[in-house]
């Protein structure tokens, strides 16, 4: 099964902290980001369906959005949070194997393999 999503944020743009509270909470980016990617996902007709219940294997195309220098391995937490966060897969720590790179995508698509409990 493959999806496709808009450019995720980097990790280091997901979370802010409030000093006062000592409280951390999504940014402002972060919350456009997924609520843009809920939009892609009902668009394809993916929203609510699980695809997986148990290990998977993934597979991370990235566009690059610009010529800026970037390390793709920055943006793979985002993803992978969505894809629990979505429904797709049950949780992120049942990606048992994955790759992320960069490609000729716009946005993001990823890949996902539901793996057998015998692999």
């Amino acid at each position: 099964m493959k999806i496709r999503l808009p450019f995720p944020p980097s990790e280091n743009g997901l979370f802010a902290t409030d000093f006062r509270t000592r409280r951390r909470f999504k940014t402002k980016a972060y919350q456009a980001w997924m609520a843009a990617s809920i939009a892609s996902i009902c668009d394809q007709g993916l929203y609510g369906k699980k695809m997986a219940e148990g290990v998977v294997k993934v597979d991370y195309v990235l566009g690059r959005p610009d010529k800026r220098r970037r390390d793709c391995f920055n943006y793979e937490k985002a993803i992978s949070d969505f894809l629990v966060h979505a429904g797709i897969i049950k949780d992120d720590s049942l990606i048992e194997d994955g790759r992320i790179r960069w490609g000729n995508v716009t946005g993001a698509e990823i890949e996902i393999i539901a793996l057998d409990s015998g692999e």
